[in-house]
């Protein structure tokens, strides 16, 4: 009886364990995380979306957490309201956005004008497949390099939070 009652708190013991390895191993998949990103990208025209209509490529590098050194990939009409980029990280995981960037002030002397990007849509690949990130939007400075908007730089960063299935990651 009492070889029985042992094995049976052993059992009990056991089961506490998984449950609570278990429910650790899950805990914060859908938790928001603080989120810093800053980027710097160059954008140019390279051939048209319609006739008479620029397609603007956006190229460049960024920084994140949760993602690591990026690099940036995107493209957006001429004119358009929104624009789509890529941050794929070192292991290939991607976050991908449609945005809207807003001109916060028109360009001054030196071509430079401060902007908001606002992320319309987020979509991601990996263990960014569910990802959601947070309202705030990225704010940065853009320079035009050319009167006409076609071609510059610009420098953005954010600090929000995100959402997505980190599971496999230490808290």
């Amino acid at each position: 009886m009492r070889f029985g009652m042992r094995l049976l708190g052993v059992m009990v013991v056991t089961a506490c364990l998984v449950g609570v390895m278990a429910s650790a191993a899950t805990a914060g998949a859908d938790e928001p995380r603080p989120f810093h990103f800053s980027e710097q990208a160059d954008f140019y025209v390279d051939g048209e979306c319609s006739p008479g209509v620029p397609l603007q490529v956006i190229t460049g590098t960024g920084i994140g957490s949760h993602l690591g050194r990026v690099s940036i990939a995107g493209e957006a009409c001429l004119g358009a309201d929104s624009g789509n980029v890529a941050w794929t990280a070192a292991n290939e995981d991607e976050i991908n956005i449609r945005y809207r960037l807003v001109l916060l002030a028109p360009p001054g002397q030196d071509g430079s004008a401060p902007i908001e990007l606002h992320a319309l849509e987020v979509t991601g690949t990996g263990r960014f497949e569910n990802v959601r990130l947070g309202d705030e939007p990225l704010s940065g400075t853009i320079w035009f390099f050319d009167p006409l908007g076609l071609a510059g730089h610009l420098e953005a960063e954010v600090m929000s939070t995100i959402i997505y299935d980190a599971s496999d990651r230490g808290r």
